[in-house]
């Protein structure tokens, strides 16, 4: 018998099913923030999300709601702190 590998890619990074399920953090940030032209949009954000938790982001327009999941996806570079996806950056 074959044994089936579920494999998906996150933010660029292929991961196995069976392992992520084992994992303890998914998501990680520490002491993220992040400025467009001097201004800030997210200061020291700290964000651990585990595996098979489930988040909602909520907040007013021009929060930051959107430069955060670019940041989790590796669009976007914090101006400081720490963004990890599977333990590596994205």
């Amino acid at each position: 018998m074959v044994e089936q590998v579920d494999l998906i890619t996150i933010s660029g990074l292929w991961v196995n099913m069976s392992e992520m399920q084992n994992m303890g953090k998914i998501i990680q940030l520490q002491g993220v923030n992040f400025f467009y032209c001097n201004n800030p949009v997210l200061e020291d954000v700290d964000l651990e999300v585990s595996c098979g938790e489930f988040i909602a982001v909520l907040g007013p327009n021009g929060g930051g709601k959107t430069t955060l999941i670019k940041l989790i996806l590796g669009l976007l570079s914090p101006n400081s702190g720490q963004v990890r996806i599977f333990g590596r950056e994205p």
